[in-house]
């Protein structure tokens, strides 16, 4: 008898097309009833510029609150699945894909980038260090895809 893999795993950033596929997974793992696994790779785009300020671990911890609270809002609608958030540093491919093998997923959803030079140089290799991978299915899912 072969296992069924019955989690999705999504990657979140600050950017509407995370956002975008946040939405997204949660309604494939609705109509799946799988559990989601919203995955955020932690980066130094998470933390004030000056370390040397008094209250830089509180910034840090009140911007991954944040994060944490937008995926929240978004999945308020979605009551029905069952869902964790990761918070975790790293590369974000790595990140995502360890624990897409924690849980045993059966894809990995993350948003699509502009195609803009900054885009592709930059954020784009997420995407393409995923695609590259034969493990898990990629759903890559743009801005445009939101309603």
């Amino acid at each position: 008898m072969s296992h069924r893999a019955t989690a999705i795993v999504v990657g979140l950033a600050e950017r509407p097309s995370a956002f975008a596929a946040l939405d997204a997974a949660a309604g494939l793992a609705r109509d799946l009833a799988d559990e989601l696994h919203v995955v955020h790779a932690v980066d130094l785009g998470d933390y004030p510029v000056d370390p040397d300020i008094d209250d830089w671990e509180r910034r840090a911890d009140a911007k991954q609150a944040t994060v944490r609270a937008r995926a929240a809002a978004v999945l308020h609608d979605y009551r029905s699945i069952e869902w964790t958030y990761h918070a975790r540093r790293g590369a974000p491919e790595r990140v995502l894909l360890a624990v897409a093998h924690s849980v045993d997923a059966r894809m990995i959803v993350i948003g699509s980038h502009p195609h803009s030079f900054l885009g592709y140089h930059y954020s784009g290799s997420v995407s393409r260090a995923l695609l590259r991978q034969h493990e898990y299915p990629i759903l890559l899912v743009s801005e445009r895809s939101s309603t």
